[in-house]
């Protein structure tokens, strides 16, 4: 009977899971029968009256009733999938001033607006295929005008200010604009004069009434070549020309000129007219005009916000245009790229970068950034390894690209993607027809050029590579290339192919990922630790490894950041010790003679040192202790469970049906887990860790307990319920030597009231024992039934900023650079997030910008308990300068007063979590920074190293042409 309700009881859980991907596979099905059907999403045409009257479509129904609207009524399926949250099949004309009754509209709606416009054009009319040919569904003049007041409301609810401008330029680009209402008006007459003599031209004439497009003008004139009437040939044909006049470019000096003799400054007006004589000289270079149109593009962002919203849109509808130039002008100049000398394509980044600019996909800070570099290479004298750094540096600016695409769309495109996978290839597509496609060509040609100069081969299965690769992590691995499936366990002996690096990952080979979230994050941190090789590719790096999905690869990634893919054979085995498996394993042995598991007092915080960590509670909880002592106002008081609470209220209590304690049990168990392997010892491990974990999660605590406990919190925080905690893993197994175990176990943020805290605090004692992090420690430890938690249950700060300190470069290893990540509200960097990355001298306080925080979302502390999510700032930046200040002065106070050591005669760099709180430094963690020294010292990747170490001092010759 108990396993059958044990069964219930899982199904129960399970059932909402099921019915949501359920849901998915339908509403994917529902999408491709859109797809082919005759009317696409719609059920049929109607009038919809501004009186509510909804009439059939005849002439003028509305007329007598306060005006109109014909277009396309939804069908079921699709109104079942707006219904869920898809904003599908819209119809635009419903937001137009014609319209009394529009629709409400927020920024989310428009997003999904702006996807589906993608998708039409991407995906050959996605749902819109055959509809596009349905007489009626849509008329072009009111979609226009619908469009273009969800684009003034845009403007209105966000603004032009920081990133949104970049948002602006998007739904301009997507939504369908005017091209002359006059010249639209006699196409789409001419067109229903030749239907009215040629029936079959139907198709056409209902496309050019609804959506029509450039290309309609060849299908026009394919139309009049294999199936027109002979006696109409010049009808078509004027047609075609009306289209192509429809959609041909106006003069960029035309446009110029219009926004000039608006009310803008006498300044921006200057430059708007030399811009406009220079880019319509027909005497003026490419390289002039590409010069010429970049700075027109930041100087036309740099003005969007104070403008009115009539002048904004001119703007955006200007920028448009002057990105097609520098895109245009960019493909004349890549034909003479081989000819250029360095120092003339770093001209060419310059000038890209800034046009990148213009189009709003980085920040203005970025854009500095990236001028800063080019000024460090462009005056003295660099040596190759200088060089070859900043270059690398430079690369960092098609990942800050997508990232703030991602910050806009990539919670809209993950929505779309449970019905349609192909919403993912957005930001890969906008990102190739931008300006950033040129600034790759010409920045891996100096990457190439680098490499040769610093004797790196960077390799992907024989092919020698410039850029599109940023190695994370050293190590060596081999395994097969996988690309994860949805709901299916990761295989810990190979190498996958990742969308991004997720805080859920499970132990894997290696990792190549689209997207790292940050170095900072707790899997990054646990994968270095760890040896595992963690590689950024880009975009077309991964379209060259879809060939080799399934194959056994080999994935080698030195400490000075070369790169090898290639395939496995029998080759490698001598190197690889002939084992399938990681080459690089820290060992996990807890120091059983300094545990003392008999006591069993709640402890302070601010009564513990660190020299109790290993021995009543876990390193978190000792640091912290240490750190309150020398650090009081920074760190907040906390009630700490010891290892011998846990040993007692759980390991020594007795197991139905079994004779022994809980301890005794788990002992024997991994006995008879030693005598297994393969699939029957998967199973087995699930089976026990599932078990273990639930007799954790039902236990009933005494009296003693519970009363004690109680008292405790009261008299450190006061009355139940007037405060909040977070309730806090700290093991015996993690920050050993060679373990890290950053963010393995669980955390429960911001509880309130007793009762939720003994729950909790029963979740973070079973948490050590999921199967995710019995994976990442179960294979390494020597010991394993001795893992006792102890449990901090310190006081909520709601700090409005987090994230993580490393007191040295961790890429370079430079004592004398902080390497920060920081992001907005709770947790900020630790789960993964896009954030503010920073390097920081120690000396002079000089900043590096590595990355703009751009996650679209921040945790703040709910008042009911939990945390919930809201928007996040789009400007990008975190830290202020005078919080840089106080991590600067943190950083030398804890070097002097509580240094970090592997072992006494090693010092470590400090890995520090922190926050602030409107203002204010406050400390949550800090441990040893622990790398996998095995990967760093074995001896293949560093003699991938060697060349480049000894080519390093050469002086770079910039006006040499690159060979």
């Amino acid at each position: 009977m108990r396993s059958f309700l044990c069964i219930l009881s899982l199904l129960y859980f399970l059932l909402p899971c099921v019915g949501q991907a359920t849901d998915a596979r339908q509403f994917r099905a529902w999408i491709a029968e859109m797809k082919e059907a005759p009317r696409g999403p719609f059920k049929r045409v109607r009038w919809y009256c501004n009186d509510g009257r909804v009439l059939e479509p005849e002439p003028y129904a509305c007329v007598e009733r306060g005006g109109g609207l014909q277009y396309g009524e939804w069908n079921q399926k699709a109104r079942l999938l707006r219904q869920a949250g898809y904003q599908i099949a819209n119809v635009l004309a419903v937001y137009s001033e014609k319209n009394d009754h529009p629709p409400p509209v927020d920024p989310d709606t428009i997003k999904q607006i702006l996807l589906e416009r993608f998708l039409i054009g991407y995906d050959d009319g996605w749902i819109m295929r055959k509809a596009r040919y349905y007489r009626g569904a849509f008329q072009v003049d009111d979609e226009v005008l619908g469009s273009q007041t969800l684009l003034k409301k845009l403007i209105t609810t966000t603004g032009a200010r920081q990133q949104n401008y970049l948002l602006l330029m998007e739904a301009y680009r997507l939504l369908p604009q005017s091209g002359g209402s006059a010249l639209a008006t006699r196409m789409r007459d001419k067109a229903t004069a030749i239907n009215e003599k040629d029936p079959q031209f139907e198709r056409l004439r209902a496309k050019l009434h609804t959506q029509p497009e450039f290309t309609d003008a060849k299908l026009i004139r394919e139309y009049a070549e294999q199936r027109g009437s002979r006696a109409l040939r010049n009808d078509y044909l004027k047609l075609a020309s009306l289209v192509d006049q429809l959609f041909a470019p106006q003069s960029l000096g035309l446009q110029i000129r219009r926004l000039a003799n608006t009310n803008i400054t006498k300044t921006f007006r200057k430059k708007l007219l030399l811009s406009a004589a220079t880019l319509n000289d027909p005497n003026a270079s490419a390289e002039i005009k590409l010069i010429e149109a970049s700075h027109l593009l930041a100087e036309l962002r740099e003005n969007c916000d104070s403008q009115p919203i009539a002048g904004q849109v001119r703007i955006l509808q200007l920028a448009q245009a002057i990105e097609q130039t520098v895109f245009a002008t960019a493909s004349d100049l890549l034909k003479n790229l081989n000819s250029k000398t360095r120092l003339e394509r770093l001209g060419w980044l310059r000038h890209t970068a800034q046009a990148i600019y213009g189009t709003g996909m980085i920040s203005k800070r970025q854009w500095l950034s990236v001028q800063e570099s080019l000024d460090r290479i462009e005056t003295g004298e660099l040596t190759v390894g200088e060089y070859h750094a900043e270059l690398r540096y430079l690369n960092r600016l098609p990942g800050w690209a997508g990232n703030w695409l991602g910050f806009h769309f990539q919670p809209t495109i993950q929505h779309l993607d449970n019905i349609e996978p192909l919403a993912q290839q957005f930001i890969p597509a906008r990102l190739r027809g931008s300006p950033l496609q040129f600034y790759i060509a010409v920045l891996d040609s100096l990457l190439q050029d680098a490499n040769r100069l610093a004797g790196i081969k960077n390799s992907i299965f024989g092919e020698v590579t410039g850029s599109g690769l940023r190695p994370l992590n050293a190590g060596l691995a081999r395994g097969r290339l996988l690309v994860p499936e949805k709901n299916q366990p990761l295989d810990a002996r190979s190498i996958y192919l990742l969308q991004e690096t997720t805080t859920e990952l499970t132990p894997v080979a290696g990792i190549l990922t689209k997207g790292e979230g940050n170095a900072l994050s707790h899997v990054q941190l646990l994968a270095a630790n760890l040896g595992i090789p963690n590689v950024v590719v880009n975009d077309s790096i991964t379209a060259g490894l879809q060939n080799h999905i399934g194959e056994k690869i080999i994935l080698a990634v030195s400490p000075g950041g070369v790169v090898q893919l290639a395939k496995d054979d029998s080759s490698w085995d001598a190197l690889l010790n002939k084992t399938a498996d990681n080459v690089v394993k820290g060992r996990i042995v807890p120091d059983l003679e300094k545990l003392n598991l008999t006591e069993r007092d709640f402890k302070l915080l601010s009564e513990l040192r660190a020299s109790d960590s290993g021995k009543i509670v876990g390193p978190k909880a000792a640091n912290l202790g240490e750190l309150k002592y020398h650090f009081p106002e920074a760190v907040v008081e906390g009630v700490v469970i010891p290892f011998g609470i846990f040993r007692k209220e759980i390991l020594e209590q007795p197991v139905t049906g079994y004779d022994g304690t809980l301890f005794d049990w788990i002992k024997q168990y991994y006995r008879y887990l030693e005598t297994l392997s393969g699939d029957e010892k998967d199973k087995a491990v699930t089976t026990f860790l599932k078990s273990l974990r639930t007799k954790i999660l039902q236990t009933r605590f005494p009296d003693t307990f519970r009363n004690r406990l109680k008292s405790s919190l009261e008299q450190t925080f006061g009355a139940n319920g007037s405060y909040a905690v977070f309730v806090r893993s700290d093991t015996n197994v993690e920050d050993l030597p060679e373990f890290t175990g950053a963010g393995l176990n669980l955390t429960v943020p911001n509880v309130v009231g007793f009762e939720k805290i003994l729950d909790a605090i029963l979740r973070v004692w079973a948490s050590p024992f999921s199967e995710r992090a019995f994976a990442w420690r179960q294979g390494r430890m020597e010991h394993p039934e001795h893992v006792y938690p102890s449990i901090i249950l310190m006081k909520s700060v709601p700090v409005d900023k987090s994230g993580v300190m490393i007191t040295q470069d961790t890429e370079t290893g430079d004592p004398e650079w902080l390497s920060v990540a920081t992001n907005h509200g709770i947790g900020g960097a630790v789960q993964g997030q896009v954030a503010e990355e920073l390097r920081i001298h120690l000396g002079t306080g000089e900043i590096r910008l590595l990355a703009d925080a751009t996650s679209p979302e921040m945790r703040m502390p709910d008042a009911v308990g939990g945390l919930k999510r809201v928007a996040a700032p789009a400007s990008g930046f975190v830290l202020t300068q005078n919080e840089v200040f106080q991590l600067l002065q943190l950083v030398q106070q804890i070097k002097t007063r509580f240094p970090q050591y592997n072992n006494p005669a090693e010092p470590l760099a400090a890995d520090i979590e922190f926050g602030f709180e409107k203002g204010a430094l406050r400390l949550f963690q800090v441990r040893p920074y622990l790398r996998s020294q095995a990967a760093r010292n074995h001896q293949y990747l560093i003699e991938l190293d060697q060349s480049m170490k000894s080519h390093a001092g050469r002086v770079v010759d910039l006006s040499e042409v690159p060979q």
